[in-house]
């Protein structure tokens, strides 16, 4: 009996002494690498879109344009403020975001600690640096905040399926 017809694949695994590489093996293992890579590369690539997504949505909140801040979030979308009612879907949220830019002067600025993708959904954790001017009284607040955004792809585009944040300490 051949060798390469008949061998013990455990022991030739533990075996450092052997030198027998059968062509199937070396088939498996670069098919493997290659697709651990493309699957690295595909999930560097989703976690891309997802920064850039949370980014777009910080400037279009940041310039206070309430359709371009909502359109960030997906047609159910939920936002879950500190101290103040959920808005749920897109109706919801513009009058949310509108209430919010009509009270407040809101300047956020990001740090993405986290990104998680799992299929269609993904999970980034952030924390932010938020300054708040009360428009009627110019009183300014300084926050410390962190985030959680769950994040769901819809017809190849990641948007803002919830997104929560609480205060870690105000100033």
């Amino acid at each position: 009996m051949s060798t390469l017809h008949h061998w013990n694949f455990a022991k030739w695994l533990k075996s450092p002494k052997t030198c027998l590489i059968h062509p199937n093996i070396i088939i498996a293992c670069f098919r493997t690498s290659h697709n651990k890579i493309k699957k690295e590369m595909k999930t560097t690539e989703e976690k891309s879109a997802i920064e850039k997504l949370i980014f777009s949505y910080r400037d279009a909140f940041n310039a206070e344009d309430i359709l371009k801040t909502v359109a960030c979030y997906d047609e159910e979308g939920i936002l879950m403020p500190q101290g103040a009612p959920l808005a749920n879907g897109r109706e919801q949220l513009k009058a949310t975001v509108g209430f919010l830019f009509r009270t407040f002067k809101i300047n956020i600025e990001y740090i993405i600690d986290e990104v998680i993708v799992s299929g269609d959904y993904a999970f980034a954790r952030t924390n932010s640096k938020v300054k708040t001017i009360v428009r009627a009284s110019e009183k300014t607040i300084l926050e410390d905040n962190k985030e959680l955004f769950v994040l769901h792809k819809v017809e190849g585009q990641w948007k803002i399926s919830h997104y929560i944040f609480n205060n870690s300490k105000m100033k």
